[in-house]
């Protein structure tokens, strides 16, 4: 069931070297995404590695929740290295003779 749902959500299966598939994706604010499928018999989810932090889920809800929130963190980046860089061009272009 999670294999499916990380397909769905952009993550790519590797294998690593020990033979395990690993489930990965790029996010401009954390780097690289791992997802890891725990498939024991009490402990039945989705390992994930990001930055620093790991985190596992066993619920659909949080895990789609923390990824919408790594997303939105790279929107929100995003926009504001966006409006950095428009500022730096508005000031270079003031400073040219016309």
């Amino acid at each position: 069931m999670f294999r499916r749902y990380l397909l769905k959500n952009r993550f790519w299966p590797v294998k690593n070297r020990n033979g395990e598939t690993v489930f990965v994706t790029h996010s401009a604010s954390q780097g690289g995404v791992y997802a890891f499928l725990e498939r024991q018999n009490e402990r039945r989810g989705v390992r994930i590695v990001a930055g620093d932090e790991e985190t596992f889920f066993d619920n659909f809800e949080k895990l789609d929740e923390y990824l919408d929130q790594i997303k939105r963190s790279t929107r929100s980046q995003s926009n504001f290295v966006s409006i950095l860089e428009r500022r730096s061009r508005q000031a270079y272009f003031r400073q040219l003779a016309l």
